[in-house]
């Protein structure tokens, strides 16, 4: 699978999402990923969900659409990590024309999360922006 063709299958505006979770680091070679997360603005996800994806509830009770190998999210808060989704979604860097969250905001969301995957993920997050 290329995450690249996978997200730009679902035609989503630039401006209305991010993809957060395994997408960034898969858009760098630096691990594989399973699903695709995305964080979308309230419209967005309104749409997902009047075009058939299922209501579905996620990772700490966070309400979220679910459709094949996606899920997509209002926002990705936990505990004391509130970042604002408007901002997630104006900061990503966008590669081949997808946006991703920022590397170091992953990782003070990883942080936040603390589990055992999110801390080899932030292993990896570190070598690559030391060097890159």
């Amino acid at each position: 699978m290329n995450i690249f063709e996978e997200v730009k299958h679902l035609r989503l505006p630039l401006g209305t999402y991010v993809v957060v979770g395994s997408g960034p680091l898969a858009a760098r070679g630096l691990r594989a990923f399973r699903d695709i997360d995305l964080v979308v603005t309230e419209e967005v996800l309104q749409q997902l969900l009047a075009d058939g994806w299922e209501q579905t509830v996620g990772h700490q009770d966070r309400p979220r659409a679910t459709k094949g190998i996606f899920e997509a999210y209002r926002d990705l808060k936990h505990e004391t990590y509130q970042p604002e989704t408007e901002r997630l979604i104006r900061e990503a860097d966008v590669i081949e024309g997808i946006p991703f969250i920022k590397l170091e905001e992953l990782m003070t969301f990883k942080r936040a999360v603390g589990r055992e995957k999110d801390l080899a993920d932030i292993q990896l997050i570190e070598t690559y922006l030391a060097t890159h």
